[in-house]
Parts: C-alpha cells; structure tokens; sequence
C-alpha cells in the first residue's frame, strides 16, 4: 500500500515533534554545551547516510548539486541558531515558532519569485507575528523585552529552513531524495566540522552522552526522508502538514509543564493560558495563508 504525501507528511510531523522534545532533554540533562550538540547534530547521521550509496548507488550533476549545496548552508546557518536559541526558551514557546516557516515562504515568494497574495493574507501574517509576541512571555518578561534572544535565534532559523525546503524543492526536480538526503547531510557536517576546528573548541566524546545525539540523528534521518518523499508530489502542503509538530510540541510540553516542573521547563499557569492564545493566534494565521495560497 503506497502512503499518500499527506500521510507522510504527518509521520514526518510526529517524529520532529519527538526530536524537539528529545533536544530539550538532551540540552538540559546530557550534552549541556553549545558546541558539542552543534557538532554531533549533523555528524551523528554520517554513520547512517554511508547506507545510502551501498543501496541506491550515487548520482552527480551541477543541476542537482548546486540546490543541495544552497540548502546545506542553509540547514546549517539555521541548525546553528537552532542550537543556541534551544538552550535559552521552553519547549513550548520554540514550538509554535516553527510554524513561521509558512509566513517567510511567503514573504521569499513574494520578493524573489514576484508572486503576489491578497491583502489578507499579509493581515495573516501579522497575525502569526503578534503570535509570537504571546508565546515567548514567561513570568520575567517585561513589556519592553516581549523578543528574547533565544526567540530571535529560533525565528532566524525559520528564515533559513524556509529557503532550505525551497531549494530541497529545486533538487526533487533533478534527482531522487535519497542522494538529497546523502549530500545534504555530509555537506552539514562539512560545514559544522570546519567551523568547531576553526574555533578550536573542545567537544564531549563520552559515549553515555553521544549516544542521545545519534538516537537524535535516526529520528532526524527517519523524519527528513518520509518529508523529502512527500516533498515529490507537494512542496509547499507538506512543509506545511510537516509543521504540525508544533502543536504536538505544545500540547506535551505544556501539560509536562504543570504536572512535572522540574522535568522540562516551569512557568505559571498565566503564562501558558497566554502561551496558548499565542500558539492559536499562529496556527490560525498559518492555516489560512495556506488556504489563501
């Protein structure tokens, strides 16, 4: 029985919904540096993607390179914002934040490809904006300090991951996604690789803690691939099904929240009731730029 695009997307949504809760734990109990989770987000797939070639043999062409080059830089640049702005913020505000993505493909259609929306759906668009400003409060936060640090490093990543799914979209055109997924992911840990050895910095090699990371990369690896296939029929619907982790997200962290607060994250009840409008605010932007689109 072939799985349609939306059922995999889905699936793709439920198992990042897992890794960004698994990360959570990951920076908070195990792999407490920033440089250490950097480097192992991407190189702990290597071992996995080596299966590829074994399996589907290697294909090379500038057509289909040069999109999954663009897209490994942007993965990364986004990975790397990614990785500092989760050990500053919950679970439950990076969570709704994902579904930004939605907003700046738009935004990228609208500047680089000359498409043109309704005025509607820009009123949408700062609706998720306003969103945003609900879901990053936490019981410190000021008025004149709505925009965290962390919040911003996991919008920017938005911004890259968005050009990423669109140039993933280019080399679908020209190839299969397993020699996307192969590439992409030795090319990730090119870069990361190249730039922990420029700074010199000192990562962990101690396997009780490692091994988080590369049960981290099998679901990364598991969640890529069913999207990717998705991606063959429909670009822009399944990066938005795939975004449905966020609620996902919400719904667990926010209940872990109030029944275990020590275990991930803690905040009041006032935080997360206004957390929550912020998260329906975004999803329903989100919902109806896809309808409009």
């Amino acid at each position: 029985m072939v799985m349609s695009y939306q059922l995999l997307a889905l699936s793709a949504a439920i198992i990042f919904a897992l890794i960004i809760l698994l990360v959570k734990y990951i920076t908070k109990y195990v792999v407490k540096d920033f440089n250490s989770f950097f480097f192992w987000t991407y190189v702990s797939v290597i071992p996995f993607v080596l299966f590829i070639p074994m399996r589907y043999g290697l294909d090379f062409s500038v057509d289909m390179i040069l999109p999954i080059i663009i897209s490994s830089i942007l993965l990364t640049a986004g990975q790397y914002l990614f990785s500092r702005g989760v050990f500053l913020v919950d679970a439950s505000v990076i969570s709704p934040l994902f579904q930004l993505q939605s907003g700046f493909i738009l935004i990228f259609a609208t500047i680089f490809l000359g498409e043109r929306y309704q005025l509607l759906t820009y009123s949408f668009l700062l609706l998720m904006m306003l969103g945003t400003l609900f879901v990053s409060m936490t019981d410190k936060t000021k008025l004149k300090g709505f925009m965290q640090k962390g919040v911003l490093f996991i919008i920017g990543m938005q911004v890259f991951h968005a050009g990423a799914n669109v140039a993933v979209g280019f080399a679908l055109r020209y190839t299969s996604i397993w020699q996307i997924l192969f590439y992409s992911f030795i090319f990730n840990s090119i870069i990361t690789s190249s730039y922990i050895l420029l700074k010199k910095a000192s990562i962990t090699w101690e396997l009780s803690k490692i091994k988080w990371m590369f049960l981290r990369a099998i679901l990364l690896l598991s969640a890529n691939t069913l999207l990717y296939k998705a991606f063959e029929t429909n670009v822009s619907v399944s990066a938005a099904i795939g975004l449905l982790s966020s609620p996902l997200v919400f719904v667990i962290s926010v209940t872990l929240g109030l029944l275990l607060p020590k275990f991930l994250e803690k905040q009041s009840v006032k935080i997360y009731a206004i957390r929550t409008i912020g998260m329906l605010m975004i999803l329903y932007g989100a919902w109806n730029i896809m309808k409009l689109s």
